[in-house]
């Protein structure tokens, strides 16, 4: 894992904070954060080990909190081969080039509504196959993600590199009115 602090140059920064904390961004609410209330599906495609990982996470199950607070608002930019949302990925372009990925799997944008403490969220991995992930913050906020067993604060424009195939997870935040970041995961 690798953190980089004031990963983009302050104006390229600040125009991205603007747009995304701002009233354009269409935001889409998703009922379920990590795993769905069934076992996904798997294919030929995905990586054994990881299988299991995803099946061992699945049963631990999730607790009244993370029950109650799984949901949130999400804006998918890139996902299957295409890009999703134009406008919003030319946005993204400084951070995009910034981590110089060979090819991307998923760009989304999680906005985590606030709570009266801060929720930790269900482990989960992004996808059961070995690939790289770019965690960016657009706000501070007493939130954080989980890495490695390692709390990851939630703090503008700090980008954050890892291996988002193994277990991770992120919280609420409980003294702002969101928390918001971007989720890159790419080869």
């Amino acid at each position: 894992m690798k953190e980089i602090n004031s990963a983009l140059v302050p104006h390229e920064f600040e125009e991205l904070q603007k747009y995304i904390m701002g009233h354009e961004i269409p935001w889409y609410h998703y009922e379920h954060l990590t795993y769905p209330p069934t076992l996904p599906e798997f294919n030929e495609n995905h990586d054994k080990k990881r299988i299991e990982e995803t099946k061992k996470l699945f049963s631990k199950g999730m607790t009244k909190e993370q029950q109650m607070y799984s949901h949130y608002m999400c804006h998918i930019v890139y996902i299957n081969d295409k890009i999703n949302s134009e406008f919003v990925f030319q946005k993204l372009k400084p951070l995009i080039d910034l981590i110089n990925p060979i090819t991307l799997i998923r760009i989304k944008i999680n906005n985590y509504p606030q709570t009266p403490t801060v929720i930790h969220h269900q482990d989960h991995v992004d996808g059961n196959y070995k690939h790289k992930g770019a965690l960016f913050y657009v706000n501070t906020n007493n939130g954080a993600t989980v890495i490695e067993n390692k709390e990851v604060a939630s703090v503008e424009n700090k980008l954050v590199l890892f291996d988002s195939s193994k277990p991770h997870h992120s919280t609420t935040t409980s003294d702002s009115n969101r928390r918001i970041t971007i989720n890159i995961n790419y080869f």
